[in-house]
């Protein structure tokens, strides 16, 4: 995966070499999990595709392949964020405020929460 300033995404998938698949303008920052992806834009939007599997997107649904193709138009799944991670099935992300918030599967306490209830749509770390 590949970012350039001023320029549009760049995804490298399953291919020798990149190829652009679609353009987020104002991408800033890009996080990879075991079969989704995410792309924060400049004004702290997140954006994924991938398999919605456990509900690592966030997107407010359970089950489903989530976005998968290049022609299909993303998901705004989190605002205002600063920062993003990806874990196989989950999903992270600190907003402007400070506060953490996950979606996904949370068998583990993924999410934070302090409970094991996984999340369909984005939840605050710390709320069961």
């Amino acid at each position: 995966v590949a970012l350039v300033r001023s320029a549009p995404l760049v995804l490298l998938v399953n291919s020798a070499t990149p190829r652009m698949l679609a353009s987020i303008p104002g991408a800033r920052h890009v996080a990879v999990g075991v079969q989704h992806t995410l792309a924060q834009d400049s004004r702290g939007r997140v954006f994924g595709w991938g398999s919605n599997g456990n509900m690592r997107l966030g997107a407010g649904d359970t089950i489903g392949p989530g976005l998968t193709t290049a022609t299909a138009p993303y998901a705004t799944l989190f605002t205002g964020v600063l920062g993003l991670a990806a874990g196989s099935d989950h999903t992270v992300a600190i907003s402007a405020n400070g506060s953490v918030v996950g979606a996904g599967y949370a068998w583990h306490g993924q999410l934070g929460t302090g409970g094991q209830t996984s999340a369909a749509t984005p939840i605050a770390a710390g709320t069961p």
